[in-house]
């Protein structure tokens, strides 16, 4: 079975930007008229209810490819979507070096804005192959190779002070990244011994700021690992996050001849939800979702999702973050092969008109005004 998610590790490569100071005012003048704005029906009354009892119960992200070099990406996406996210999830490969004044200067832009860093913190060469990465292969992080670009990143995080959420080595449950299930040399039982190694030498630096989300990919037919088999523990992890995405029929999957096919948000999330709520009790995070046009209504797809399943159906999703990029899927040729498909998929809400107009007006609700800050530092119901 191929593994269902598109192909995003290549990070967009620029200067870093040095306009931070202009986002505030551009971001106001983007986003006047906004408030008010409200879903044009078919709310769910659990929203209603939850957004009552503690105001904005889901604290809303997004990735945006190039934005923490360009101001004017979130600038235009915000006023797309009318208002500003919460949240932003940025992807950095340990290919890229110590912590420096790069990752310093994205912090700080990230932290102006008023928005919450979630970092992807990818223990591999963005610019490798997907998969065959011997230098980052489980065995070596355990056994201390990386030890001084760690403690790079922990220091620099412990600095910079302000919450950020590590999404360190996610979808570990699949075999498509060389931190992957039997794939680039590693063995069983190794991934929980390296997560825990990073999340000890953090300890040892002192990180009170950075908490630790686990993000498996959701759980399917044919998923190489089950989640408990690579949990690391309670006392390592601070949130749970999960990936998922309706393909809707744009794929055709070379490993297996098939074509993709349409599914609800509750065919793409609910086994997996399930499984990480008897897990525990940590908040959960949606880090990647989004939805094809081929196949079915975008847009239908989007204001069911956030307008009934989500308050409905999982109260214990905190915190969502949309995948807004076209991108081509990974197909698993065979185990530890993995290659792009021919197809890129536009998961972007603003693919079309309608779909654009069903997500903006779906975020618009109360229930998707919560502060990932405010979770964090305990201040959120």
């Amino acid at each position: 079975m191929p593994p269902r998610q598109p192909l995003h590790t290549t990070p967009d490569r620029r200067l870093t930007c040095t306009r931070r100071s202009l986002v505030g005012g551009l971001l106001g003048g983007a986003l006047a008229g906004a408030a008010g704005r409200l879903p044009l029906g078919g709310i769910s009354a659990r929203a209603h209810q939850m957004e009552t009892q503690s105001g904005g119960h889901v604290a809303l992200g997004v990735y945006l490819p190039d934005v923490v070099y360009k101001p004017d990406v979130l600038v235009r996406y915000s006023a797309s979507i009318k208002r500003k996210p919460d949240f932003l999830v940025w992807y950095a490969g340990w290919g890229d070096g110590l912590f420096g004044k790069e990752q310093r200067d994205i912090l700080r832009t990230l932290d102006a804005w008023g928005t919450v860093p979630v970092i992807a913190w990818d223990p591999m060469a963005h610019h490798g192959p997907p998969v065959d990465q011997p230098q980052y292969a489980l065995s070596t992080i355990i056994r201390g190779d990386h030890d001084r670009l760690i403690e790079s990143w922990a220091r620099g995080l412990g600095r910079f002070g302000s919450p950020v959420i590590l999404n360190f080595a996610h979808e570990m449950n699949g075999n498509w990244y060389p931190w992957g299930i039997g794939v680039n040399g590693n063995q069983p039982g190794e991934f929980i011994t390296a997560w825990r190694h990073v999340h000890d030498v953090f300890t040892s630096v002192g990180t009170p700021n950075v908490q630790w989300m686990w993000t498996p990919n959701e759980m399917y037919e044919g998923v190489p690992a089950t989640i408990e088999e690579v949990y690391p523990g309670d006392e390592y992890v601070d949130w749970y996050g999960m990936n998922g995405f309706n393909w809707g029929t744009a794929i055709f999957w070379e490993s297996c001849d098939c074509r993709s096919a349409w599914r609800t948000f509750k065919e793409v999330f609910d086994g997996t939800y399930h499984r990480l709520v008897a897990l525990g009790d940590k908040p959960i995070m949606i880090g990647e979702v989004g939805c094809a046009e081929q196949g079915g209504s975008k847009p239908d797809w989007i204001s069911t999702a956030y307008l009934v399943r989500l308050p409905e159906d999982y109260p214990r999703i905190r915190a969502v973050a949309w995948f807004e990029k076209e991108a081509t899927g990974l197909d698993t040729v065979e185990p530890g092969v993995v290659e792009p498909t021919t197809t890129a998929v536009n998961w972007a809400v603003t693919s079309s008109p309608e779909s654009l107009e069903a997500y903006a007006d779906a975020v618009a609700l109360p229930y998707y005004q919560g502060s990932l800050r405010s979770i964090i530092e305990g201040s959120g119901s």
